[in-house]
């Protein structure tokens, strides 16, 4: 039984000056041959597809139905944990993302000697896939798969759901930051995807704060950032010496501080709760 394996050969320039391509090769009786069959191809139309596309749609559903070759894929609300959603699945050979911010690759695989390929060729260890996001994978068998996504801890929660206050969520994705002109307030995320070297990960971090009902002034904000955890934020004079919390995807961990005042100096690391 011929075992199927990848190549990863840097020929394909893509028209964000970002380079990567697949050759399917076979191992049979230890005799190497480089096949040239529609995966290749079809790989090659997926990437120019997904690179092209700015508005990726967020998938509705709780798993995935992954057909034999090259799929696309988006992530859900919530994202995907690619390691819990697809550790055990040895007939997934490969899942690849591309970060049209930063122009790098990441991938993950299950097999030694495709994850050791990767390494070589300087990807990105995929370990988590954020709302919206396109993906590519390559099954040997059509598969059904549940996806995993990682939650807010229960103290963040808990504080996200107190009818006092109220929450922004922010992507490192985006350069943009997250405001609600209403509350007049705004959290930056400042994270990359590969913050943490050779990682592709999550960047999405949460403003809890408290409803202010009246504001003497919206237009001029305050700062207060960039900090630990990596966020930036913009508020009115309101919030001053007023409590917050952060919720920080990368570090699964919930963080409190104080609105800075010219009696509350801003500090550079917040409280770690849980």
């Amino acid at each position: 039984m011929k075992k199927y394996f990848l190549f990863l050969l840097i020929s394909i320039s893509t028209v964000f000056g970002s380079s990567l391509s697949y050759t399917l090769g076979a191992s049979n009786n230890k005799k190497e041959t480089s096949i040239v069959i529609s995966y290749s191809e079809g790989f090659v139309s997926l990437v120019n597809d997904g690179l092209a596309d700015y508005s990726a749609p967020i998938y509705e559903g709780s798993s995935y139905k992954i057909t034999e070759g090259w799929n696309t894929l988006f992530a859900p609300k919530d994202g995907v944990d690619v390691v819990e959603t697809f550790k055990n699945r040895e007939n997934i050979e490969l899942l690849f993302v591309y970060d049209k911010l930063t122009n790098v690759w990441a991938g993950y695989s299950n097999d030694k000697s495709i994850k050791k390929e990767l390494s070589s060729k300087r990807i990105l260890s995929l370990k988590y896939i954020e709302s919206g996001v396109k993906f590519f994978t390559f099954s040997r068998k059509n598969v059904d798969v549940e996806i995993k996504s990682l939650n807010v801890n229960k103290t963040c929660l808990k504080l996200m759901k107190t009818p006092s206050n109220s929450s922004l969520l922010d992507s490192g994705l985006s350069k943009e930051e997250k405001f609600s002109k209403e509350d007049a307030i705004s959290i930056n995320s400042k994270y990359l995807a590969h913050y943490k070297r050779g990682i592709y990960n999550d960047t999405r971090v949460i403003l809890i704060y408290p409803k202010i009902e009246k504001f003497s002034q919206k237009e001029e904000l305050l700062t207060y950032g960039p900090a630990s955890p990596r966020v930036t934020l913009k508020y009115a004079k309101e919030y001053e010496d007023k409590v917050f919390y952060i919720y920080d995807y990368l570090n699964h961990s919930c963080y409190k501080g104080l609105f800075p005042s010219r009696k509350t100096p801003p500090f550079s690391s917040l409280v770690k709760l849980y």
